[in-house]
């Protein structure tokens, strides 16, 4: 036996005629209104019409009460109840400064509706046979934001310049720091402190320089210092990022673990680096076959967790399997770094997201690579609060180059400078350091 549900939709008519009603007394009551809910928050569809033809009549510069919203609603206005049913609302009104509440009141209501339609359509993309369960779930979290935002106040993301002022005050003043460093001091003092949180940073370079190798050292540095983060990887194993997360602390050669060709020297190093990441908050997952989804799934039990997550490392952006393979590569490619920087303000936390470079930059006269050599889309330097893109001069070419100096290009940066930054790697070592720790240690002044 089945059951109907005879269930009527939340709506609170009363408080709808009171608002309409308040609207067509006071030009005052229909801007307060409009802070707080639009024609499509009401729930009889006359009364959309009729708040939908007052916002047109106040946008034209026009007065709005009976009469001439009855002129304004033409062949509409008897079908919609004449002048007795405007009346009607403006009787239902007990005072016009109470249309704000009202208007509360009728949001209220469409924000619970707005949740039952979307249950509604989620139960039937899951019914849906043979469906793409990552297509699935990411239309299913679309509808989500679309609800939202369709029953967000007309006032929300306002605030008054005073009131923001007041708040920054307090973060100058605040002890804790607004950023994550990147465990290289040059690089931070361009980046003002390090990586922020709710921003995108692209860490761009060609196959072979260093992108990988810099996306891992800054997980590591930062994870190191007790705060959460997580790496995504859909190019390297768990296992091989081990070894040069390994190989970077011991420090020990890279070939040396690859092959399990270690000295006694290498096990003591090894064990340095254990002693290290013991009780690091540093996890891995490397899954080849992700999509933004269930990256965003993954982040949020993370962050969820009593570790907690300060950071996300993706290597890297070219990989994240779209939702739709049939769109266009582009489109592929910024609908995933725009899911990723809205990722980062959800979070509220930072996330790097390594990209391919063009290969074609490597045989311009001039080799450096620059913000259009971004592969496959335009989105992502729009997207990007941070760009990155990294350089090694060729030692072949120019003897006086230094051959561990990789040149980190600094190429946007929404809140400070850009500039180039030279670090030092050592791809024995799958390590990067700073040029002023190496110039140091070069001087015998201390041990890396």
């Amino acid at each position: 036996m089945t059951t109907v549900d005879d269930r009527q939709p939340p709506q609170n008519i009363p408080a709808e005629m009171a608002v309409l009603g308040a609207c067509m007394q006071s030009a005052g009551a229909l801007d307060d209104v409009l802070e707080v809910v639009g024609a499509g928050h009401f729930y009889r569809p006359a009364h959309q019409r009729i708040f939908a033809e007052m916002v047109a009549m106040r946008d034209a510069g026009q007065p709005v009460d009976p009469l001439t919203l009855g002129r304004a609603l033409g062949r509409d206005f008897f079908r919609l109840g004449g002048a007795p049913y405007l009346l009607e609302c403006m009787q239902a009104t007990p005072a016009s400064d109470n249309a704000t509440f009202h208007a509360g009141l009728v949001l209220d209501c469409a924000k619970q509706r707005g949740v039952i339609e979307l249950g509604q359509r989620t139960a039937s993309l899951g019914y849906a046979v043979d469906a793409d369960v990552d297509l699935m779930v990411d239309r299913a979290r679309q509808d989500i934001d679309r609800v939202a935002e369709a029953v967000g106040s007309g006032s929300q993301g306002i605030a008054r310049i005073e009131d923001l002022s007041d708040e920054a005050e307090k973060r100058y003043r605040s002890e804790v720091p607004p950023s994550l460093s990147t465990g290289w001091p040059d690089l931070d003092q361009v980046l003002a402190g390090g990586l922020r949180p709710k921003t995108l940073t692209v860490v761009g370079g060609r196959p072979g320089s260093g992108k990988s190798m810099l996306a891992g050292c800054l997980a590591t540095n930062v994870a190191l210092r007790g705060v959460g983060t997580m790496i995504v990887s859909l190019e390297m194993t768990r296992e091989e990022l081990t070894d040069r997360v390994i190989a970077n602390l011991g420090p020990v050669e890279l070939t040396h673990l690859v092959a399990q060709t270690l000295t006694d020297h290498d096990f003591r190093c090894v064990d340095t680096a254990r002693a290290k990441l013991r009780g690091t908050p540093l996890d891995i997952v490397d899954d080849k076959t992700m999509t933004l989804s269930r990256i965003r799934a993954k982040a949020w039990a993370r962050k969820r967790s009593p570790i907690g997550l300060s950071l996300l490392v993706v290597d890297y952006l070219g990989l994240v399997t779209p939702a739709d393979s049939k769109q266009d590569r582009q489109l592929q490619v910024a609908t995933i770094s725009r899911g990723l920087k809205i990722m980062a303000d959800e979070l509220d936390v930072p996330v790097v997201a390594a990209h391919q470079l063009n290969r074609s930059s490597a045989h311009r006269a001039d080799p450096r690579p620059i913000l259009t050599d971004l592969r496959e889309s335009g989105g992502i330097e729009q997207d990007a609060d941070v760009v990155m893109l990294l350089h090694r001069p060729d030692p072949g070419k120019d003897e006086e180059v230094d051959p561990t100096e990789l040149l980190v290009d600094v190429a946007k940066n929404r809140q400070g400078p850009t500039g180039v930054v030279p670090l030092h790697w050592f791809p024995r070592e799958a390590r990067i350091g700073s040029r002023a720790r190496f110039d140091l240690i070069k001087g015998g002044g201390g041990e890396e």
